[in-house]
């Protein structure tokens, strides 16, 4: 089962079937409604089409119940959802690792060939404090990044009521500047950088998350349209 749920690109959801029956060619809700999920989510790019008004791309939200698949990854959990997007952990079944997948919450034909571009570019941007994308796709229309599964937590968790030494704010800047030195001879600039996107791993690595998708979110859809 997928859960399906339809926003106007403002955070807002549409409300309810007579919300949505507002922006959309009469008769369309009710043949929608009459499939089960799978066929939904195969209109779902006809749908944002649809839903797309102005310069305002509309936004979807899919989520994945414990042992969905999307592609060769089995959903695990949800791990958490922010202002770009949803995470979740899942199972390689072709590898057999333990990954994070992220969702990216902005949807659009131009967007997406974006993304993709961006991503191969992180990806041949290796370095042991930026975080490793093994993949980047779409699923249903949606397009999405699977990454390398990281365990421990934010800069911004442990900032929370305390803190650094002086000697320790060094060690995890540090990193955070290599890492940042090596995107840069890759033509790459974060544009996000703040402590929710530095990770610190259990076993104490720097990492840095969010190469080239803060980029995107930076960008409006007519430059993103204008660059492709």
């Amino acid at each position: 089962r997928v859960r399906i749920a339809v926003g106007d690109g403002g955070g807002r959801q549409l409300g309810g079937q007579a919300g949505i029956r507002q922006r959309v060619a009469p008769g369309l809700v009710e043949r929608l409604l009459q499939v089960d999920a799978r066929q939904i989510l195969d209109h779902l790019p006809g749908l944002q089409r649809v839903l797309t008004f102005g310069q305002v791309i509309g936004q979807v939200r899919v989520d994945l119940p414990v042992g969905s698949r999307v592609d060769q990854y089995e959903i695990i959990r949800e791990l958490g959802r922010g202002g770009m997007g949803q995470v979740f952990m899942a199972r390689d079944t072709k590898l057999g690792r333990v990954v994070a997948i992220k969702f990216l919450t902005r949807t659009g034909e131009a967007f997406i060939r974006r993304f993709l571009v961006e991503a191969q570019a992180t990806a041949r941007c290796t370095h042991e404090n930026i975080v490793v994308i093994h993949e980047a796709n779409t699923f249903a229309g949606h397009p999405y990044m699977v990454l390398e599964y990281l365990e421990g937590e934010p800069l911004s968790k442990i900032l929370k009521g305390r803190t650094l030494s002086p000697s320790r704010a060094v060690e995890i800047i540090v990193p955070v500047a290599r890492a940042l030195i090596r995107a840069h001879q890759f033509g790459i600039v974060h544009r996000d950088l703040k402590p929710d996107n530095i990770f610190i791993t259990e076993s104490g690595i720097v990492k840095v998350l969010d190469f080239g998708v803060a980029k995107l979110f930076g960008e409006t859809d007519d430059v993103v349209e204008a660059k492709t």
